[in-house]
């Protein structure tokens, strides 16, 4: 799962990995994505070291429930976030997606 799944939902089961890889530069990463446990686990994800701007979650989905993962990314240093002509490249972002595990 990437930021391009922003303002989704994704359904597992029980066991089922999940992978989420937030793509921010050097200078505007993601936050720490926040989970609810128990419904999901952090998990060894296999990938070694992420590239510089990457930001990684890996969890294991362990019983049922929902849970929101979310997280921020500021905007660019120096720059005045908003406008009138809607959000543009150096407005703060947020990611926020739905975990349903049955």
């Amino acid at each position: 799962m990437t930021e391009a799944d922003n303002g989704g939902t994704v359904c597992l089961s029980p066991g089922t990995q999940l992978n989420v890889l937030l793509h921010g530069t050097a200078d505007r990463r993601w936050a720490p994505l926040s989970a609810g446990l128990p419904v999901l686990a952090g998990s060894p994800n296999g990938y070694g070291s992420l590239a510089i701007g990457i930001t990684g979650a890996f969890y294991k989905a362990t019983s049922p429930g929902m849970v929101r993962l979310t997280s921020q990314r500021p905007a660019c240093p120096g720059q005045v976030t908003g406008g009138t002509s809607g959000p543009g490249p150096c407005d703060a972002q947020e990611f926020s997606v739905t975990v349903v595990v049955s």
